[in-house]
This record gives C-alpha cells, sequence and structure tokens, in this order.
C-alpha cells in the first residue's frame, strides 16, 4: 500500500499573493505593472504535489492553465505508474473536497479504471476525503505557502517561465521527486 496526501496549487503573474516588503521611512515599496499577454500565451501553471508517507517525498507534476478533472486524472495516471513500479497493489490519495476531486467524472474514471485494474493485476486507486475547509490535516499544504514565498517578490512579476524554474528550484532543494511535464 502507497499512502499519499495530495494537493495542487496554481500560479500566474496576473494573480500574485499578498505579499511583505520592508521599505524605508518616507520611501515606500514600489509595486511593478503588469505584464501584458499575447494571445495564445499560457497565463497560470498548475502544480500537482503528493507527499508520500512512507518517506515524506513529494512527487510534483505540472501543466499549463488551472487545475481540472482531465489535468487530476492526468496526475493520478502519473502517480498509478510509480505505485505500480514500485510493487504497490494499492495508491491511497488522501485529498481535500476540490470540485474536480469529487466530481461525477472522476469517480467515474476511478470506478472503472479500478475494474480494469483489478482484472490486469494493476494497482489500484482509493480516494479518501478529508473534512471540508481542513487545509491543517493535509502535510502538503504548506509546502505551497512556501513554494509561492519562493516564487513571487514584491518587485518583480514573473513570467511564466520564471514560474516554472522556482518551482523547479523549491522543490529541488527539499528531498523530493520532480517529474512529469505536461503541456495543455
Amino acid at each position: 500500500v502507497q499512502i499519499v496526501y495530495e494537493d495542487e496549487s496554481w500560479f500566474s503573474p496576473l494573480k500574485v499573493p499578498r505579499l511583505r516588503a520592508f521599505s524605508r521611512q518616507g520611501n515606500p515599496q514600489r509595486i511593478p505593472a503588469r505584464r501584458r499577454f499575447k494571445k495564445g500565451d499560457p497565463r497560470s501553471l498548475v502544480v500537482y504535489g503528493a507527499l508520500r508517507l512512507s518517506d515524506r517525498s513529494v512527487d510534483v507534476w505540472r501543466s499549463d492553465g488551472y487545475p481540472n478533472s482531465t489535468r487530476t486524472r492526468a496526475f493520478l495516471h502519473h502517480l498509478l505508474r510509480g505505485a505500480t513500479r514500485a510493487g504497490k497493489r494499492w495508491l491511497v490519495v488522501i485529498w481535500d473536497n476540490a470540485s474536480f476531486h469529487v466530481s461525477k467524472i472522476q469517480k467515474k474514471w476511478m470506478r472503472r479504471y479500478n475494474r480494469w485494474a483489478r482484472k490486469h493485476g494493476r494497482t489500484r486507486i482509493v480516494p479518501y476525503q478529508l473534512p471540508t475547509a481542513s487545509p491543517w490535516l493535509n502535510p502538503i499544504e504548506p509546502h505551497w505557502l512556501h513554494c509561492k514565498r519562493a516564487v513571487y517578490a514584491v518587485d518583480h512579476i514573473p513570467t511564466i517561465e520564471e514560474i516554472r524554474h522556482a518551482v523547479d528550484d523549491y522543490f529541488d532543494r527539499w528531498p523530493s521527486h520532480v517529474s512529469g511535464w505536461a503541456m495543455s
């Protein structure tokens, strides 16, 4: 059995989180103007993470865009491949009640996948929903807070490419396994 705590976060130059900064009295901090985007440029990056309970490592998967059922399913496939390679029969995914986790499409896919996996001797998935509005129960949550602090700065609005590199740098500093890159 492999147990993981799953969560996701998204990053965008359009939506910078609240940041703190100090400046000299009478010389206030200046916030740069937002960037203009060309048509077709990615405007956000979604980062999925799974903290493995066994070794506390974080498996990370990224894609352009926002979290949704399709991207969540792609990340679950990524986790299932790793669990199958490790010889695990079950993958227990502990996650919050985001709409794309509890959607009918997701539940239907999991039922169908588990029937197929049982028939073919592959790793099966068991979702476990955390109570609503309880991020403190998911130990991967602090990673997103610290990662966003590492990505964003008061005096600079990063591009999507800079965000990708900063996210990679953040997770490279942790004992984690950064893998999987999807472009949508």
